[in-house]
């Protein structure tokens, strides 16, 4: 009866082991590794204090830990505040641009990046933890890939649970059925920002993500699985989903990217406004398709596209002429991560280890040489309309 027991207990080990190596290697998905990480604040959604988790793909492995603060590097306020989005968070490396910009220059950064944010979500952050900062400087990390997309909604688009985001049926309808090739009406709901009363109860740090057996077994895992499967079913007659960070390329935009556009200035204006006398910055972050050619070449086989259809600087030539009319110091890494390393991942829009490090080395340059020799702006005046470079 013993050797029995054992016998089988042996192979459930090596049963749930297997199942454990073929779930990683079919299903490595980072968003759903992150169960309990997103939590509620005063000024939107933020990241859980202490959450601890791993997060990987064929790709890369990385551990990641928020910190009391609330932000995934632990430390005193820092002299230059980085806000953005999964690339300001440093996905996914655990030797971000961030901390090699700060070694280099030898001054503290503080990355107050949330994945899955926009300019407006970014705005309201900055509002809400300023005075806590007291930052030298403030650094916005816009990505082309999707931040313009992000700006059509905020953080009233989502909902949480355990720790995890999911977009609301209503906005998901909106955004993943207009095509960025089918010109038409703009019915995107831009409503103002209103934190909701009560997202969520905080959640503690699961061990989920320890394992992809037990995450795949957790309900939210199955359900987001599902979902995606039900919205590729669902919006497959669209032929180029806004979401796509290739999108961005196109030659003409759609009313609603056009929207996308004007919301976009807007919120800078206003987040400009709100450092007040805290000099800004913005680092334009390009998206792989527009960096390499075998990228947008198999983009544009799928969707039935030629290279004439596209404009690989057209999405940063928008922020960038915002920061020029604003007088807003600027840098556009193109030409910093241009090269014969690939520097992104192939199946992830981030930064692989190579592309933090030059990322980091080219926004330490800037501000050491374009930054530091120019005196602190004045507190910025009401925003002007910005004649320049329409969608």
């Amino acid at each position: 009866m013993k050797k029995r027991l054992a016998w089988a207990l042996a192979i459930l080990a090596i049963l749930l082991l297997l199942a454990e190596l073929g779930l990683r290697l079919a299903l490595p998905n980072p968003n759903l590794q992150v169960g309990g990480m997103y939590t509620q604040e005063p000024s939107g959604i933020g990241l859980t204090p202490g959450w601890a988790g791993r997060v990987h793909t064929h790709e890369f492995d990385v551990r990641i830990r928020i910190g009391s603060n609330g932000l995934r590097d632990e430390g005193p306020p820092g002299k230059t505040v980085v806000l953005g989005d999964s690339f300001a968070f440093g996905c996914w490396s655990e030797k971000t641009w961030t901390r090699v910009m700060g070694d280099t220059l030898q001054v503290p950064v503080l990355p107050a990046g949330i994945p899955n944010s926009g300019t407006a979500d970014e705005l309201h952050f900055l509002q809400a933890h300023l005075a806590e900062w007291s930052p030298r400087r403030v650094v916005l990390a816009f990505f082309c890939g999707n931040d313009f997309s992000d700006n059509l909604c905020t953080w009233q688009a989502y909902r949480i649970e355990h720790g995890y985001l999911f977009m609301k049926d209503t906005w998901r309808d909106a955004l993943w059925s207009s095509d960025a090739l089918t010109p038409g009406p703009d019915a995107i709901p831009l409503a103002p920002f209103q934190p909701a009363d009560r997202l969520m109860s905080p959640i503690s740090p699961s061990w989920d993500g320890l394992s992809s057996l037990l995450s795949f077994l957790h309900p939210t895992y199955l359900y987001q699985t599902a979902a995606a499967l039900s919205m590729a079913r669902r919006y497959r007659n669209v032929h180029v989903h806004i979401f796509d960070p290739a999108a961005w390329l196109l030659r003409r935009y759609s009313p609603v990217m056009a929207t996308a556009v004007r919301q976009t200035w807007q919120y800078l204006d206003a987040l400009k406004q709100a450092c007040g006398p805290v000099p800004l910055a913005v680092v334009v972050i390009p998206s792989a398709p527009q960096l390499y050619a075998d990228d947008r070449q198999a983009w544009e086989k799928r969707v039935g596209l030629s290279e004439s259809d596209l404009d690989v600087h057209r999405p940063d030539t928008f922020v960038m002429a915002w920061a020029r009319d604003r007088k807003v110091p600027a840098l556009n890494l193109f030409d910093a991560l241009q090269g014969s390393t690939r520097l992104y991942y192939r199946r992830d829009m981030h930064w692989n280890e190579a592309g933090h490090r030059a990322a980091g080395l080219a926004t330490a340059r800037f501000i050491r040489d374009e930054l530091s020799a120019s005196p602190p702006p004045a507190i910025p005046g009401p925003a002007t309309p910005i004649d320049r470079t329409r969608p």
